[in-house]
């Protein structure tokens, strides 16, 4: 039956994410430090705890846009060279990944070369019908916020904590499943810092895993749409873990939010940063997840603990409170 299938195609290509991880990063991002560290400014760290919400940003407005175009061309680098051998190998896997790819590109490029992507997709749909998946010429909209598994770290504190001038916000950390939002539609990914030629080998061998995959279910069109759909999010959530091996220190790992772009109309709001209007989506925060805030190096520490005392009592928080040991001013 489908169901049987898709049920363990599901577990297959989640043991394959694990064993991939594994061998990228020498663990599978389902455990992390105990606790994890919003690093933000006063009033980010105020409207968090008074409104019990925690903002996403869209994707593409990250403090640094190449962080995408790396993982993305390292992607389409191996992506082009895969498939390439896969096009003699079975005609199937080769269109439906293409058709992955070319969804991957157009969820993540630039609005403005949005219609040039979306015409190669649609005439790469008509002249390949043999797997025309209608809904996968939808854009999809990514939205992500970042925390650290490190707790007073200057690295942190100056670029993401208003110059030392902010909190770091300690959420219960991941233990398979992370606990810091109410909402079901929240990832968590571990960022990889590796070496440009392992994160290569890891598109190479998640290749190579999904075709075992594919095949066991004989590329069955009423399958490949749910496994188009969840490969799609292995992918997208490998190019946004993807970081320089220069931004090792951070250790960062990063709450995501997937969805067709229709999806989040509704949700979608904007404020200011940088001279540009920037989207995100707020998602509630399970106030029980907050354990620990600790103060930056130039906060005023009396008066911010006492505010913050009064904030704990007022919404019903059980955190500690600690001061940066940072020498920062």
């Amino acid at each position: 039956m489908p169901e049987e299938k898709i049920n363990q195609m599901n577990k297959d290509l989640e043991n394959v994410q694990k064993k991939l991880l594994i061998d990228l990063n020498g663990f599978d991002g389902s455990e992390s430090a105990s606790t994890l560290y919003h690093y933000t400014n006063l009033q980010a760290a105020q409207s968090i705890l008074l409104n019990e919400e925690l903002w996403l940003t869209d994707v593409k407005y990250l403090n640094d846009p190449r962080e995408l175009k790396e993982g993305l061309e390292i992607y389409n680098k191996i992506s082009n060279e895969c498939l390439e051998e896969y096009k003699t190998k079975n005609i199937k896997f080769y269109l439906g990944m293409s058709l992955i790819k070319l969804n991957v590109n157009l969820s993540l490029c630039e609005d403005n070369e949005d219609d040039e992507i979306k015409n190669t997709h649609n005439s790469f749909i008509k002249k390949n019908s043999v797997l025309n998946i209608d809904h996968f010429n939808k854009k999809k909209s990514i939205y992500i916020s970042s925390l650290s598994d490190q707790s007073d770290a200057l690295r942190q504190w100056i670029p993401y904590a208003s110059d030392g001038s902010g909190l770091a916000l300690g959420f219960k950390g991941v233990n398979k499943y992370h606990e810091i939002s109410v909402e079901d539609d929240i990832s968590m990914i571990a960022t990889s810092y590796q070496s440009r030629g392992k994160k290569e080998k890891y598109v190479r061998d998640l290749y190579e895993e999904l075709y075992k995959i594919f095949i066991s279910f004989d590329g069955e069109e009423a399958i490949f749409g749910y496994f188009a759909t969840a490969v799609l999010e292995i992918i997208l959530g490998s190019i946004i873990a993807c970081k320089s091996e220069s931004y090792h220190d951070e250790r960062e790992w990063r709450l995501v939010c997937f969805g067709d772009r229709y999806d989040f109309k509704d949700r979608v709001k904007f404020r200011v940063r940088n001279n540009y209007i920037v989207p995100y989506i707020s998602i509630k925060i399970n106030r029980a997840s907050v354990k620990n805030i600790v103060l930056g190096p130039k906060v005023n520490h009396s008066l911010t603990q006492m505010s913050l005392v009064q904030i704990k009592n007022k919404i019903g928080y059980d955190f500690e409170m600690t001061n940066s040991k940072v020498s920062y001013r």
